[in-house]
């Protein structure tokens, strides 16, 4: 059986997700925990790929990991996280044997620019990517497919207070740990977006909708 892993991980404590001699990758740690866990008996036959080979710093909330195992769908989160160091299982799914995220439908990225930045020049500078073009220029050499269609490219921005910021991360990470999809929304949903406007008045009040 083929199973697939949706993962998390912070990408400043890793050198990238393709494993280097000597360094600590996230390939490194899922391999390892792999194995320390049992899910694969020997880490070259499992056919372990990965969806994104983010570079070192980069973080993922939705990276994906495919291998073979004989393990049970239902118990593959809980052992993988027991023994991973660093990275986060939160999803997984049964699929078809020989399944590679490489070739993954769309992907989603998010970049954070620090500094201070005019956000009506970065729309602009944004705007000629959308649509379908020919990266060879950004891609290995060897690279068998290199047109790509770039659905959507959207800009926020901080408020610009950071204590209302470093609020908002907070309230987010005390209402942690968030419960698994349910099997029937993980069929369909990969990412589940919720939005929450803070309204700020007179005298320190503040309402939520």
């Amino acid at each position: 059986m083929r199973l697939a892993l949706k993962i998390a991980y912070d990408g400043r404590v890793f050198h990238g997700f393709v494993r280097q001699p000597g360094l600590r990758t996230v390939e490194g740690e899922v391999r390892l925990a792999l194995a320390k866990s049992r899910l694969i008996e020997d880490v070259d036959a499992a056919n372990v790929r990965g969806s994104s080979r983010t570079d070192a710093g980069v973080s993922a909330v939705g990276n994906v990991i495919a291998f073979d195992t004989n393990a049970g769908e239902d118990e593959a989160i809980g052992r993988f996280n027991d023994a991973a160091k660093d990275v986060w299982a939160w999803a997984t799914a049964t699929v078809p044997d020989g399944f590679d995220p490489r070739r993954a439908n769309w992907r989603w990225y998010r970049y954070d620019l620090t500094g201070v930045h005019d956000a009506a020049k970065l729309r602009g500078a944004s705007r000629p990517f959308l649509g379908t073009h020919d990266f060879a220029a950004f891609a290995s050499p060897d690279a068998e497919r290199t047109r790509r269609h770039v659905d959507s490219i959207e800009l926020d921005r901080s408020s610009g207070q950071k204590v209302l910021d470093d609020a908002a991360f907070r309230i987010v990470r005390m209402a942690s740990p968030y419960a698994l999809f349910p099997p029937q929304i993980r069929r369909d949903t990969d990412l589940l977006v919720i939005t929450r406007t803070w309204f700020f008045g007179r005298g320190d009040k503040f309402w939520t909708e």
